[in-house]
Protein backbone atom coordinates (compact mmCIF):
# COMPACT_ATOMS: atom_id res chain seq x y z
CA UNK A 1 0.00 0.00 0.00
CA UNK A 2 0.96 3.35 -1.05
CA UNK A 3 0.35 6.81 1.58
CA UNK A 4 -0.94 9.51 -0.56
CA UNK A 5 1.57 12.20 -0.40
CA UNK A 6 -1.83 14.59 0.57
CA UNK A 7 -2.07 12.82 3.90
CA UNK A 8 -0.65 15.27 6.52
CA UNK A 9 2.67 14.11 7.28
CA UNK A 10 1.75 13.88 11.15
CA UNK A 11 -0.80 11.35 10.23
CA UNK A 12 1.43 9.06 8.55
CA UNK A 13 3.17 6.92 10.85
CA UNK A 14 -0.36 6.47 12.52
CA UNK A 15 -1.81 5.10 8.89
CA UNK A 16 1.30 3.27 8.04
CA UNK A 17 1.27 1.39 11.59
CA UNK A 18 -2.33 0.53 10.99
CA UNK A 19 -1.55 -0.76 7.48
CA UNK A 20 1.02 -2.94 8.87
CA UNK A 21 -1.34 -4.20 11.90
CA UNK A 22 -3.01 -6.09 9.47
CA UNK A 23 0.52 -8.14 8.44
CA UNK A 24 -0.44 -10.39 12.05
CA UNK A 25 -3.53 -11.50 10.36
CA UNK A 26 -2.31 -13.02 7.31
CA UNK A 27 0.44 -14.21 8.96
CA UNK A 28 -2.27 -17.13 10.33
CA UNK A 29 -2.75 -17.18 6.83
CA UNK A 30 0.60 -18.59 6.02
CA UNK A 31 2.30 -15.23 4.91
CA UNK A 32 5.26 -13.44 6.31
CA UNK A 33 4.92 -9.78 5.62
CA UNK A 34 2.33 -9.89 3.65
CA UNK A 35 1.84 -6.56 3.06
CA UNK A 36 4.50 -3.37 2.77
CA UNK A 37 3.75 0.35 3.46
CA UNK A 38 5.34 3.02 1.11
CA UNK A 39 5.00 6.72 1.18
CA UNK A 40 3.73 8.10 -2.10
CA UNK A 41 6.82 10.81 -3.12
CA UNK A 42 6.09 14.34 -3.92
CA UNK A 43 7.88 13.72 -7.58
CA UNK A 44 5.61 10.64 -8.19
CA UNK A 45 4.76 10.73 -12.37
CA UNK A 46 1.73 8.13 -11.45
CA UNK A 47 -1.78 8.64 -10.43
CA UNK A 48 -3.16 7.62 -7.32
CA UNK A 49 -6.01 6.14 -9.26
CA UNK A 50 -3.96 3.74 -11.02
CA UNK A 51 -5.21 0.62 -10.66
CA UNK A 52 -1.69 -0.94 -9.96
CA UNK A 53 -1.22 1.17 -7.15
CA UNK A 54 -2.97 0.16 -4.15
CA UNK A 55 -3.60 3.64 -2.40
CA UNK A 56 -4.86 4.72 1.68
CA UNK A 57 -5.99 8.57 0.29
CA UNK A 58 -6.06 11.78 2.21
CA UNK A 59 -8.87 13.94 0.50
CA UNK A 60 -10.51 17.36 1.11
CA UNK A 61 -14.21 17.59 -0.77
CA UNK A 62 -16.30 20.37 -0.60
CA UNK A 63 -19.35 18.13 -0.26
CA UNK A 64 -18.03 14.83 0.65
CA UNK A 65 -20.45 11.93 -0.08
CA UNK A 66 -18.56 9.97 2.81
CA UNK A 67 -15.89 10.24 5.57
CA UNK A 68 -14.13 7.58 4.51
CA UNK A 69 -14.15 3.99 2.04
CA UNK A 70 -12.64 0.95 0.91
CA UNK A 71 -13.00 -0.10 -2.02
CA UNK A 72 -11.25 -2.73 -4.73
CA UNK A 73 -11.28 -4.08 -7.80
CA UNK A 74 -11.87 -8.00 -9.01
CA UNK A 75 -11.31 -9.78 -11.67
CA UNK A 76 -15.10 -10.75 -12.99
CA UNK A 77 -13.81 -14.12 -14.12
CA UNK A 78 -12.38 -15.48 -10.76
CA UNK A 79 -13.47 -12.98 -7.67
CA UNK A 80 -9.81 -12.17 -7.12
CA UNK A 81 -8.98 -8.52 -6.19
CA UNK A 82 -6.88 -7.19 -8.52
CA UNK A 83 -6.33 -3.47 -6.59
CA UNK A 84 -7.71 -1.57 -3.72
CA UNK A 85 -7.59 1.69 -2.51
CA UNK A 86 -9.29 3.75 1.00
CA UNK A 87 -9.93 6.95 0.68
CA UNK A 88 -10.36 9.40 3.73
CA UNK A 89 -11.87 12.34 3.88
CA UNK A 90 -10.06 15.06 6.01
CA UNK A 91 -13.21 15.96 7.83
CA UNK A 92 -13.24 12.61 9.48
CA UNK A 93 -9.66 11.41 9.28
CA UNK A 94 -8.36 14.83 11.28
CA UNK A 95 -8.26 15.46 15.07
CA UNK A 96 -9.92 18.63 14.73
CA UNK A 97 -14.15 18.56 15.73
CA UNK A 98 -16.15 18.91 13.03
CA UNK A 99 -18.08 22.18 13.57
CA UNK A 100 -20.98 21.14 11.44
CA UNK A 101 -22.80 23.74 11.86
CA UNK A 102 -20.42 26.03 10.62
CA UNK A 103 -19.60 24.44 7.95
CA UNK A 104 -23.19 23.54 6.56
CA UNK A 105 -25.80 25.15 9.22
CA UNK A 106 -27.03 21.72 9.75
CA UNK A 107 -26.68 19.07 12.21
CA UNK A 108 -26.20 15.45 10.81
CA UNK A 109 -26.97 13.57 13.96
CA UNK A 110 -27.33 9.77 14.54
CA UNK A 111 -31.15 9.39 12.53
CA UNK A 112 -28.62 9.98 9.17
CA UNK A 113 -27.34 6.98 9.58
CA UNK A 114 -30.66 4.96 9.71
CA UNK A 115 -30.45 2.48 7.05
CA UNK A 116 -34.30 2.02 6.88
CA UNK A 117 -34.67 3.84 3.68
CA UNK A 118 -31.18 2.17 2.06
CA UNK A 119 -33.67 -1.18 2.40
CA UNK A 120 -33.70 -2.84 -1.17
CA UNK A 121 -30.95 -0.57 -2.26
CA UNK A 122 -27.57 -1.27 -1.10
CA UNK A 123 -26.71 -2.42 2.83
CA UNK A 124 -23.31 -3.13 1.81
CA UNK A 125 -23.00 0.95 2.44
CA UNK A 126 -20.42 1.78 4.76
CA UNK A 127 -21.41 4.54 7.17
CA UNK A 128 -18.26 3.73 9.59
CA UNK A 129 -16.23 7.03 9.41
CA UNK A 130 -19.45 9.68 9.90
CA UNK A 131 -20.12 7.71 12.94
CA UNK A 132 -17.10 7.30 14.32
CA UNK A 133 -16.30 10.54 13.59
CA UNK A 134 -19.79 11.25 16.19
CA UNK A 135 -18.34 9.03 18.55
CA UNK A 136 -14.78 10.62 18.51
CA UNK A 137 -15.97 14.32 18.89
CA UNK A 138 -18.28 13.07 21.82
CA UNK A 139 -15.28 11.02 23.14
CA UNK A 140 -13.30 14.17 23.15
CA UNK A 141 -15.81 16.37 24.65
CA UNK A 142 -16.37 13.72 27.50
CA UNK A 143 -12.50 13.63 28.20
CA UNK A 144 -12.58 18.06 27.89
CA UNK A 145 -14.96 18.45 30.12
CA UNK A 146 -13.37 15.39 32.41
CA UNK A 147 -10.78 17.73 32.56
CA UNK A 148 -8.67 15.47 30.19
CA UNK A 149 -5.01 17.04 28.79
CA UNK A 150 -3.79 17.02 25.60
CA UNK A 151 -2.18 13.84 25.75
CA UNK A 152 -4.63 12.09 26.38
CA UNK A 153 -6.90 13.97 23.64
CA UNK A 154 -4.02 13.05 21.20
CA UNK A 155 -4.09 9.49 22.29
CA UNK A 156 -7.87 8.97 21.20
CA UNK A 157 -7.08 10.67 17.65
CA UNK A 158 -4.14 8.45 17.38
CA UNK A 159 -6.93 5.28 18.15
CA UNK A 160 -9.39 6.48 16.61
CA UNK A 161 -8.02 6.79 13.15
CA UNK A 162 -5.75 3.25 13.62
CA UNK A 163 -9.57 1.95 14.14
CA UNK A 164 -10.55 3.95 10.83
CA UNK A 165 -8.03 2.60 8.61
CA UNK A 166 -8.12 -1.20 9.60
CA UNK A 167 -11.64 -1.06 8.96
CA UNK A 168 -11.75 0.37 5.68
CA UNK A 169 -8.73 -1.80 4.99
CA UNK A 170 -10.71 -5.10 5.94
CA UNK A 171 -13.03 -4.02 3.40
CA UNK A 172 -10.05 -4.35 0.64
CA UNK A 173 -8.92 -7.60 2.11
CA UNK A 174 -13.28 -8.58 1.37
CA UNK A 175 -14.33 -8.61 4.94
CA UNK A 176 -18.03 -8.29 5.61
CA UNK A 177 -19.06 -5.70 8.26
CA UNK A 178 -19.44 -7.56 11.77
CA UNK A 179 -21.60 -5.84 14.00
CA UNK A 180 -21.41 -8.59 16.88
CA UNK A 181 -17.70 -8.11 17.37
CA UNK A 182 -18.57 -5.32 20.27
CA UNK A 183 -19.67 -8.25 22.43
CA UNK A 184 -16.42 -9.53 22.99
CA UNK A 185 -15.50 -8.25 26.47
CA UNK A 186 -18.05 -7.28 29.45
CA UNK A 187 -17.62 -3.84 31.12
CA UNK A 188 -14.99 -4.19 33.74
CA UNK A 189 -12.83 -5.82 31.14
CA UNK A 190 -12.79 -3.40 28.88
CA UNK A 191 -10.41 -0.93 30.65
CA UNK A 192 -8.23 -4.10 30.82
CA UNK A 193 -5.58 -3.60 28.72
CA UNK A 194 -3.55 -6.66 29.03
CA UNK A 195 -6.71 -8.04 27.38
CA UNK A 196 -7.35 -5.57 24.94
CA UNK A 197 -3.76 -5.69 23.82
CA UNK A 198 -3.77 -9.45 23.32
CA UNK A 199 -7.35 -9.88 21.59
CA UNK A 200 -8.60 -6.13 20.44
CA UNK A 201 -10.82 -4.48 22.07
CA UNK A 202 -13.62 -5.78 20.20
CA UNK A 203 -14.47 -9.24 18.43
CA UNK A 204 -13.65 -7.39 14.80
CA UNK A 205 -12.68 -3.80 13.43
CA UNK A 206 -15.46 -4.37 11.14
CA UNK A 207 -17.99 -3.40 13.49
CA UNK A 208 -19.42 0.15 14.05
CA UNK A 209 -18.56 0.32 18.23
CA UNK A 210 -19.43 3.01 20.91
CA UNK A 211 -16.36 5.02 21.96
CA UNK A 212 -14.76 3.99 25.22
CA UNK A 213 -15.23 5.68 27.40
CA UNK A 214 -14.18 5.17 31.21
CA UNK A 215 -16.39 6.59 33.76
CA UNK A 216 -13.17 6.59 36.29
CA UNK A 217 -10.30 8.61 34.34
CA UNK A 218 -7.96 6.40 36.51
CA UNK A 219 -9.36 3.07 34.80
CA UNK A 220 -9.35 4.31 31.25
CA UNK A 221 -7.73 1.58 29.12
CA UNK A 222 -8.35 2.22 24.77
CA UNK A 223 -10.42 4.00 23.65
CA UNK A 224 -10.76 1.91 20.52
CA UNK A 225 -9.07 -1.47 19.28
CA UNK A 226 -5.38 -0.86 17.57
CA UNK A 227 -5.75 -4.42 16.43
CA UNK A 228 -7.69 -6.80 13.99
CA UNK A 229 -9.87 -9.46 16.30
CA UNK A 230 -10.36 -13.13 16.75
CA UNK A 231 -12.75 -12.98 14.20
CA UNK A 232 -10.68 -11.13 11.51
CA UNK A 233 -8.08 -13.18 11.78
CA UNK A 234 -10.22 -16.10 11.67
CA UNK A 235 -11.42 -15.13 8.55
CA UNK A 236 -8.17 -13.73 6.55
CA UNK A 237 -7.13 -17.38 7.48
CA UNK A 238 -10.36 -18.63 5.63
CA UNK A 239 -9.87 -16.48 2.86
CA UNK A 240 -6.85 -16.24 1.97
CA UNK A 241 -4.79 -19.59 3.23
CA UNK A 242 -3.35 -21.60 0.49
CA UNK A 243 -3.28 -25.54 0.03
CA UNK A 244 -1.31 -27.82 -1.39
CA UNK A 245 -4.20 -29.56 -3.18
CA UNK A 246 -8.12 -29.71 -2.86
CA UNK A 247 -7.77 -32.63 -0.22
CA UNK A 248 -5.38 -30.61 2.04
CA UNK A 249 -8.17 -27.53 1.06
CA UNK A 250 -11.17 -29.37 2.19
CA UNK A 251 -9.64 -30.06 5.50
CA UNK A 252 -7.85 -26.84 6.26
CA UNK A 253 -11.16 -25.02 5.42
CA UNK A 254 -13.04 -27.56 8.01
CA UNK A 255 -11.14 -27.30 10.96
CA UNK A 256 -11.66 -23.49 9.82
CA UNK A 257 -15.76 -23.18 10.03
CA UNK A 258 -15.66 -25.81 13.03
CA UNK A 259 -14.74 -23.56 15.35
CA UNK A 260 -17.31 -21.04 13.92
CA UNK A 261 -19.14 -21.85 17.21
CA UNK A 262 -16.44 -20.13 19.36
CA UNK A 263 -17.81 -16.70 21.06
CA UNK A 264 -15.12 -14.66 19.93
CA UNK A 265 -15.92 -15.44 16.58
CA UNK A 266 -18.99 -13.88 16.69
CA UNK A 267 -20.68 -12.58 13.31
CA UNK A 268 -23.90 -10.03 12.49
CA UNK A 269 -23.54 -7.92 9.26
CA UNK A 270 -25.95 -5.35 8.05
CA UNK A 271 -28.45 -7.97 7.23
CA UNK A 272 -28.89 -8.68 10.84
CA UNK A 273 -27.96 -5.13 12.74
CA UNK A 274 -30.83 -3.69 14.52
CA UNK A 275 -29.92 0.24 14.29
CA UNK A 276 -33.32 1.21 12.50
CA UNK A 277 -36.62 0.73 14.76
CA UNK A 278 -37.72 -2.89 13.96
CA UNK A 279 -34.78 -4.07 12.55
CA UNK A 280 -32.97 -7.01 13.26
CA UNK A 281 -34.07 -9.12 16.14
CA UNK A 282 -30.75 -10.18 17.54
CA UNK A 283 -29.45 -7.41 19.75
CA UNK A 284 -26.10 -8.36 19.97
CA UNK A 285 -25.47 -7.38 16.34
CA UNK A 286 -26.28 -3.59 16.48
CA UNK A 287 -23.99 -0.60 15.58
CA UNK A 288 -22.90 2.47 18.98
CA UNK A 289 -22.99 -0.39 21.38
CA UNK A 290 -20.24 -1.72 23.26
CA UNK A 291 -19.75 -4.50 25.81
CA UNK A 292 -21.55 -8.69 26.34
CA UNK A 293 -23.68 -6.34 28.85
CA UNK A 294 -24.86 -3.49 26.16
CA UNK A 295 -27.73 -2.25 28.98
CA UNK A 296 -25.15 -1.61 31.70
CA UNK A 297 -22.60 -0.51 30.00
CA UNK A 298 -25.02 1.90 27.99
CA UNK A 299 -26.75 3.06 32.03
CA UNK A 300 -23.05 4.09 32.56
CA UNK A 301 -22.61 6.02 29.66
CA UNK A 302 -26.09 7.92 30.03
CA UNK A 303 -24.97 9.13 33.64
CA UNK A 304 -21.39 10.11 33.00
CA UNK A 305 -22.95 12.25 30.11
CA UNK A 306 -25.72 13.50 33.15
CA UNK A 307 -22.43 14.15 35.27
CA UNK A 308 -20.80 15.94 32.71
CA UNK A 309 -23.45 18.21 31.06
CA UNK A 310 -23.66 20.72 33.30
CA UNK A 311 -19.65 21.96 33.24
CA UNK A 312 -19.86 22.44 29.10
CA UNK A 313 -20.94 26.22 29.44
CA UNK A 314 -17.69 27.23 31.48
CA UNK A 315 -15.54 24.44 29.30
CA UNK A 316 -16.87 26.14 26.16
CA UNK A 317 -17.16 29.76 26.97
CA UNK A 318 -13.72 31.15 24.94
CA UNK A 319 -13.00 34.88 24.63
CA UNK A 320 -13.70 36.22 21.00
CA UNK A 321 -15.60 33.50 20.38
CA UNK A 322 -19.31 32.57 19.66
CA UNK A 323 -21.51 30.03 21.03
CA UNK A 324 -21.36 27.95 18.24
CA UNK A 325 -18.94 25.06 19.30
CA UNK A 326 -20.59 24.60 22.92
CA UNK A 327 -23.69 23.92 20.56
CA UNK A 328 -21.99 21.33 18.72
CA UNK A 329 -20.17 19.73 21.48
CA UNK A 330 -23.44 19.47 22.85
CA UNK A 331 -25.31 17.85 20.30
CA UNK A 332 -22.75 14.86 20.02
CA UNK A 333 -23.65 14.19 23.63
CA UNK A 334 -26.62 14.29 22.42
CA UNK A 335 -25.79 11.79 19.66
CA UNK A 336 -24.20 9.63 22.36
CA UNK A 337 -27.77 9.49 24.41
CA UNK A 338 -29.54 8.63 21.84
CA UNK A 339 -26.93 6.03 20.31
CA UNK A 340 -27.43 4.42 24.58
CA UNK A 341 -31.01 4.46 24.23
CA UNK A 342 -31.46 2.80 20.82
CA UNK A 343 -28.60 -0.23 22.46
CA UNK A 344 -30.74 -0.69 25.26
CA UNK A 345 -34.60 -0.69 23.39
CA UNK A 346 -33.30 -3.30 21.13
CA UNK A 347 -33.19 -5.57 23.96
CA UNK A 348 -36.98 -5.68 24.73
CA UNK A 349 -38.18 -8.56 22.37
CA UNK A 350 -34.78 -9.22 21.34
CA UNK A 351 -34.33 -12.89 20.50
CA UNK A 352 -30.30 -14.18 20.08
CA UNK A 353 -29.94 -15.92 16.82
CA UNK A 354 -27.07 -19.01 16.44
CA UNK A 355 -26.47 -19.94 12.95
CA UNK A 356 -24.85 -23.36 13.99
CA UNK A 357 -25.86 -26.38 12.14
CA UNK A 358 -27.07 -29.27 14.08
CA UNK A 359 -23.72 -31.34 13.85
CA UNK A 360 -21.62 -28.72 15.62
CA UNK A 361 -23.41 -29.21 18.61
CA UNK A 362 -23.85 -25.69 20.06
CA UNK A 363 -24.64 -25.01 23.46
CA UNK A 364 -27.88 -22.58 22.61
CA UNK A 365 -30.52 -22.98 20.11
CA UNK A 366 -30.82 -21.30 16.54
CA UNK A 367 -33.65 -18.97 18.33
CA UNK A 368 -33.80 -18.04 22.39
CA UNK A 369 -35.36 -14.73 23.31
CA UNK A 370 -33.74 -12.43 25.95
CA UNK A 371 -34.25 -13.63 29.09
CA UNK A 372 -36.94 -11.85 31.02
CA UNK A 373 -34.76 -10.11 33.71
CA UNK A 374 -32.75 -8.68 31.06
CA UNK A 375 -36.20 -7.04 28.95
CA UNK A 376 -37.06 -5.48 32.11
CA UNK A 377 -33.79 -4.01 33.13
CA UNK A 378 -33.66 -2.25 29.59
CA UNK A 379 -37.23 -1.07 30.54
CA UNK A 380 -35.92 0.39 33.46
CA UNK A 381 -33.27 1.62 32.34
CA UNK A 382 -35.23 3.44 29.69
CA UNK A 383 -37.52 4.91 32.84
CA UNK A 384 -34.79 6.32 35.11
CA UNK A 385 -32.66 7.94 32.23
CA UNK A 386 -34.75 8.47 29.24
CA UNK A 387 -38.61 8.76 30.21
CA UNK A 388 -38.03 10.14 34.05
CA UNK A 389 -39.43 13.62 35.04
CA UNK A 390 -35.22 14.59 35.62
CA UNK A 391 -34.06 12.57 32.49
CA UNK A 392 -33.36 16.10 30.52
CA UNK A 393 -32.59 18.09 34.23
CA UNK A 394 -28.82 18.11 33.23
CA UNK A 395 -29.80 20.10 30.24
CA UNK A 396 -31.42 22.67 31.78
CA UNK A 397 -27.84 24.74 32.35
CA UNK A 398 -27.07 24.93 28.74
CA UNK A 399 -30.19 26.20 27.16
CA UNK A 400 -29.66 29.66 27.14
CA UNK A 401 -26.40 29.64 25.97
CA UNK A 402 -26.62 27.04 22.79
CA UNK A 403 -26.61 29.65 20.37
CA UNK A 404 -25.69 28.86 16.42
CA UNK A 405 -22.75 31.21 14.63
CA UNK A 406 -25.21 32.91 12.14
CA UNK A 407 -23.50 33.12 8.30
CA UNK A 408 -25.41 34.41 5.49
CA UNK A 409 -28.82 33.32 5.48
CA UNK A 410 -28.93 29.74 6.55
CA UNK A 411 -30.36 30.52 10.04
CA UNK A 412 -33.24 28.95 11.15
CA UNK A 413 -36.48 31.11 10.24
CA UNK A 414 -38.31 30.01 13.07
CA UNK A 415 -35.98 31.63 15.31
CA UNK A 416 -31.97 30.71 16.85
CA UNK A 417 -33.24 28.86 20.48
CA UNK A 418 -32.80 25.54 20.91
CA UNK A 419 -35.94 23.46 20.48
CA UNK A 420 -35.17 21.80 23.84
CA UNK A 421 -38.34 19.98 24.15
CA UNK A 422 -38.70 19.21 20.67
CA UNK A 423 -35.21 17.29 20.74
CA UNK A 424 -35.73 15.50 23.80
CA UNK A 425 -39.17 13.71 22.23
CA UNK A 426 -37.40 13.20 19.04
CA UNK A 427 -34.62 11.08 21.07
CA UNK A 428 -37.16 9.59 23.58
CA UNK A 429 -39.35 8.72 19.99
CA UNK A 430 -36.61 7.43 17.87
CA UNK A 431 -34.37 6.26 20.45
CA UNK A 432 -37.32 3.78 22.32
CA UNK A 433 -40.78 4.42 21.36
CA UNK A 434 -40.49 3.96 17.89
CA UNK A 435 -38.69 0.32 18.53
CA UNK A 436 -40.71 -0.74 21.44
CA UNK A 437 -43.91 -0.05 19.91
CA UNK A 438 -43.29 -1.53 16.68
CA UNK A 439 -45.46 -3.96 14.87
CA UNK A 440 -42.71 -6.35 14.45
CA UNK A 441 -41.22 -5.55 17.84
CA UNK A 442 -44.75 -6.40 19.73
CA UNK A 443 -45.24 -9.61 17.63
CA UNK A 444 -41.95 -10.96 18.15
CA UNK A 445 -43.06 -10.55 22.21
CA UNK A 446 -46.12 -12.58 21.22
CA UNK A 447 -44.41 -15.12 19.05
CA UNK A 448 -41.38 -15.33 21.10
CA UNK A 449 -43.68 -16.94 24.08
CA UNK A 450 -44.25 -19.39 22.60
CA UNK A 451 -40.63 -20.98 22.80
CA UNK A 452 -39.36 -19.33 26.10
CA UNK A 453 -39.98 -15.30 26.01
CA UNK A 454 -41.56 -14.74 29.61
CA UNK A 455 -42.21 -11.09 28.69
CA UNK A 456 -45.64 -9.87 27.04
CA UNK A 457 -46.99 -7.51 25.23
CA UNK A 458 -49.01 -6.61 28.24
CA UNK A 459 -46.07 -6.06 30.84
CA UNK A 460 -44.06 -4.07 28.30
CA UNK A 461 -46.78 -1.35 28.22
CA UNK A 462 -47.54 -2.07 31.99
CA UNK A 463 -43.68 -1.58 32.71
CA UNK A 464 -43.55 1.85 29.95
CA UNK A 465 -46.54 3.14 31.83
CA UNK A 466 -45.14 3.27 35.03
CA UNK A 467 -41.82 4.89 34.06
CA UNK A 468 -43.73 7.59 32.12
CA UNK A 469 -46.91 8.35 34.34
CA UNK A 470 -46.59 7.03 37.79
CA UNK A 471 -43.78 9.82 38.99
CA UNK A 472 -46.15 12.29 38.79
CA UNK A 473 -49.01 11.26 38.40
CA UNK A 474 -50.15 12.92 41.75
CA UNK A 475 -48.11 16.04 41.30
CA UNK A 476 -47.41 18.66 38.46
CA UNK A 477 -46.45 17.36 35.55
CA UNK A 478 -43.24 18.78 33.47
CA UNK A 479 -43.09 20.57 29.77
CA UNK A 480 -41.02 17.24 28.91
CA UNK A 481 -43.47 14.82 30.76
CA UNK A 482 -46.62 16.42 29.16
CA UNK A 483 -45.03 16.09 25.54
CA UNK A 484 -43.87 12.42 26.15
CA UNK A 485 -47.27 11.79 28.28
CA UNK A 486 -49.55 13.05 25.56
CA UNK A 487 -47.07 10.98 22.57
CA UNK A 488 -46.86 7.81 24.41
CA UNK A 489 -51.12 7.89 24.23
CA UNK A 490 -51.26 8.97 20.59
CA UNK A 491 -48.62 5.92 19.65
CA UNK A 492 -50.71 3.49 21.80
CA UNK A 493 -54.34 4.81 20.36
CA UNK A 494 -52.64 4.49 16.72
CA UNK A 495 -52.30 0.27 18.24
CA UNK A 496 -55.62 0.43 18.82
CA UNK A 497 -56.97 2.14 15.31
CA UNK A 498 -54.66 0.16 13.72
CA UNK A 499 -55.20 1.82 10.15
CA UNK A 500 -52.86 0.23 8.37
CA UNK A 501 -53.49 -3.46 9.36
CA UNK A 502 -49.68 -3.88 10.76
CA UNK A 503 -50.66 -5.01 14.61
CA UNK A 504 -51.98 -8.35 15.72
CA UNK A 505 -54.84 -9.07 18.44
CA UNK A 506 -52.80 -9.23 21.27
CA UNK A 507 -51.04 -5.96 20.69
CA UNK A 508 -54.51 -3.99 19.93
CA UNK A 509 -56.14 -5.42 23.12
CA UNK A 510 -53.00 -4.71 25.20
CA UNK A 511 -53.03 -0.86 23.56
CA UNK A 512 -56.75 -1.01 24.29
CA UNK A 513 -56.35 -2.12 27.53
CA UNK A 514 -53.19 0.27 28.74
CA UNK A 515 -55.24 3.42 27.11
CA UNK A 516 -58.35 2.93 29.15
CA UNK A 517 -56.19 2.48 32.60
CA UNK A 518 -54.60 6.11 31.15
CA UNK A 519 -57.69 7.50 30.89
CA UNK A 520 -59.24 6.32 34.50
CA UNK A 521 -56.06 7.55 36.13
CA UNK A 522 -55.54 10.95 34.64
CA UNK A 523 -59.51 11.64 35.29
CA UNK A 524 -58.98 10.89 38.78
CA UNK A 525 -55.69 12.20 39.19
CA UNK A 526 -55.21 15.58 41.08
CA UNK A 527 -53.79 18.82 39.45
CA UNK A 528 -51.93 21.25 41.09
CA UNK A 529 -51.39 23.99 38.56
CA UNK A 530 -53.45 24.79 35.43
CA UNK A 531 -51.30 23.39 33.36
CA UNK A 532 -51.23 19.93 34.62
CA UNK A 533 -55.29 20.67 34.40
CA UNK A 534 -55.25 20.80 30.74
CA UNK A 535 -52.53 18.35 30.25
CA UNK A 536 -54.55 15.57 32.09
CA UNK A 537 -57.51 16.85 30.31
CA UNK A 538 -56.05 16.82 26.84
CA UNK A 539 -55.43 12.98 27.59
CA UNK A 540 -58.60 12.25 28.84
CA UNK A 541 -59.77 13.96 25.61
CA UNK A 542 -57.65 12.25 23.21
CA UNK A 543 -58.39 8.91 24.23
CA UNK A 544 -62.23 9.50 24.91
CA UNK A 545 -62.61 10.77 20.90
CA UNK A 546 -60.27 8.23 19.56
CA UNK A 547 -62.16 5.81 21.13
CA UNK A 548 -65.43 7.04 20.00
CA UNK A 549 -64.31 6.90 16.06
CA UNK A 550 -63.52 3.53 16.50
Amino acid sequence: FWIENTTPVAYRPIVRAAILQWNKAFEGAGFKDAIHVEEMPDSATWDPSDLRYNVVRWVSSAQPPYGAIGQYTTNPRTGQILGADVTIEWFTGSAAPVLEELLTGAHTGPAAHNLAETAGSNYALCSLADELKAQFVAGGTALEAAGGGAEELSRLHRQFLTYLVMHELGHTFGLNHNMKGSQLWSPAQLNDTALTHQWGLLGSVMDYPAVNIARDPKKQGDYYTTKEGPYDDWAIAFGYTSYADSVAEAAGTAALLARSTDPKLAFGNDADDMRSPGKGMDPRANVDDLSSDAVGYAAERLQLLRSLLPGLVQRYSKPGQSWAELRVRYAALQGQRQQMIGAVSRYVGGVYVDRSFPDQHSATRPFTPVPLALQKRAVSVLNKYVFAPDAWLADTALLPYLQPQRRGFNQNPYGDDYKATSAALAQQYNGALAHLLHPATLQRLTNSRLYGNRYSVADLFTDLESGIFAADLNGAVNVYRQNLQTEYTRLLLEIVADRYSQYDAVAGAAALDAVQRIRSRQAAAPAPDAETRAHRNNLVYLIKKALETK
